[in-house]
């Protein structure tokens, strides 16, 4: 899925992520006034948190046979 901010501008950008992750969106111009990437950005860096604390994830972790993954919108 594309964030609407993203716009499809930079497709799969290596470190995209990164700001999300670590709550700093005024890095990431695309992103720094945009509300849904506020709050993705918030639910992204608690998740890590949360994984700091407890080492568990809120989703299941992968396996080749189910190949799930985690999408973060």
């Amino acid at each position: 899925m594309v964030p609407p901010f993203e716009n499809d501008r930079l497709g799969a950008a290596h470190g995209f992520d990164e700001p999300f992750v670590f709550n700093s969106l005024n890095r990431m111009p695309l992103a720094k006034n945009d509300a849904s990437a506020h709050g993705l950005s918030l639910r992204m860096a608690q998740s890590l948190i949360d994984f700091a604390r407890t080492g568990c994830c809120a989703w299941p972790p992968y396996d080749e046979q189910d190949r799930s993954v985690q999408y973060w919108t």
